[in-house]
């Protein structure tokens, strides 16, 4: 390259020629050096300068006041406003022996019977619905010349009007006895032998059914049932899938009733009571059921108000479409049923319920789905439903001996 005529050039042009060339491209002159350049800063200067600049970022945010706290609600207009927000809140209170011993079951009025309101029909399925034909109350559900009810709806809960209304906090002064009126009391001697009234308290479910007159069959439970723990259901095939589930569940609770303790077996839970526990037939339709519910044993109050459906066969002319008994006259079913549609109102759509953990507090235990696991269970727990052999394998087990013991006989 040092010989190359460009390169010889560009020496004489400029004095630079490695610099100004480079693979034979132009490069940019160098810069003048007589050009003006930019002044220094003083440092003295600009720390002064730092010290009074402003920021840049800057905010609009002015600092408030705190508001002052808003004024509490007059608690005395509104009355029982806690009354009301619970039976929204939590409707259905928790169970108490006590309370459930003073509640007036009205058995002797018989003229207008008790209708719940926890309860609506139009929570039940498209499916079901269809197959009710009227509402009847379940001890004379087969009775055709038996009055109808009315379709269930449920109501919000309505202020009791006979409640005094509680006292006004901000009333502190007392109003002024009248001076004449306690002359007129000192002046008009008391008469004696006669005591003043006693405020009545509420009678217990003994007293209430103490001088019952009841003239017909129908009974929660029969006396044999109550005794025995043991009871048949009617099995219909033509039943919603929803209550042929809930039908069996009440006979796998049926199947361990030795393990099951005393006062919590199906139809012990439900209320009123005798003295021995064995439940009593309300006419008035009020009763009380004790269910397992959101982790506690809760109160649930029902009335005896079914669905009826066409009945399976020519004789019937009407069929409970709820679980029932062999026994006719025995409700005990049909009334834990309507429990059961009471709490879990809003899970209906689907093919089951879980009554087994309401009517005995009792969680479901997952297994695997294994020989292993099952025999297991099966041999230590005193709770399961798997039966270990099929109705497949118990035929063959039956031909087999069958054939077993027809070649014992030809060679005897």
């Amino acid at each position: 390259f040092g010989s190359s005529p460009r390169l010889q050039a560009g020496r004489v042009a400029g004095g630079r020629g490695p610099a100004q060339f480079r693979c034979g491209l132009p490069l940019r002159s160098p810069p003048d050096p007589d050009a003006a350049m930019a002044p220094k800063k003083d440092p003295k200067k600009g720390k002064k300068d730092d010290k009074n600049a402003q920021p840049e970022l800057f905010t609009k945010y002015v600092k408030r006041e705190p508001q002052p706290p808003p004024e509490q609600p007059d608690l005395a207009e509104a009355g029982n406003w806690k009354a009301l927000r619970n039976a929204f809140a939590v409707p259905l209170p928790e169970w108490d022996d006590d309370i459930v011993n003073l509640i007036d079951w009205k058995p002797k009025q018989t003229e207008q019977l008790f209708t719940s309101k926890q309860f609506s029909a139009k929570t039940l399925p498209r499916s079901i619905a269809q197959a009710v034909t009227a509402w009847k109350r379940a001890p004379v559900f087969t009775d055709p010349s038996a009055p109808e009810e009315p379709e269930p709806q449920a109501q919000p809960p309505l202020q009791d009007e006979e409640e005094e209304p509680p006292p006004d906090p901000k009333a502190k002064a007392k109003a002024k006895a009248d001076p004449k009126a306690k002359a007129d009391a000192k002046a008009k001697p008391k008469a004696k032998g006669k005591a003043e009234p006693e405020k009545t308290e509420p009678a217990t479910t003994a007293e209430q059914f103490e001088d019952l007159e009841y003239e017909g069959q129908a009974t929660v439970v029969t006396t044999q049932e109550f005794k025995t723990r043991e009871f048949t259901l009617v099995h219909d095939e033509a039943l919603p899938p929803l209550f042929q589930a809930i039908a069996a569940q009440i006979a796998i609770v049926g199947e361990h009733r030795f393990v099951i303790p005393s006062g919590g077996y199906l139809w012990e839970l439900i209320y009123p009571q005798d003295e021995y526990g064995k439940p009593l037939f309300n006419p008035h339709g009020k009763y009380a059921v004790r269910l397992f519910v959101m982790g506690q044993w809760r109160q649930v109050l029902i009335d005896d108000v079914i669905p009826v459906g066409p009945g399976s066969s020519s004789k019937d002319s009407a069929a409970p479409l709820l679980p029932s008994n062999v026994l006719s006259h025995a409700i005990w079913p049909q009334l834990l049923t309507k429990a059961l549609l009471c709490v879990f109102q809003a899970d209906l759509k689907s093919n089951t319920l879980p009554a087994v953990t309401a009517l005995t507090g009792w969680f479901p235990y997952q297994l695997p789905l294994s020989l292993d696991a099952l025999s297991v269970s099966h041999g230590t727990r005193y709770f399961n439903t798997v039966p270990l052999t099929t109705e497949t394998e118990n035929a063959a087990l039956s031909r087999e001996s069958i054939a077993a013991s027809g070649s014992r006989q030809a060679e005897g």
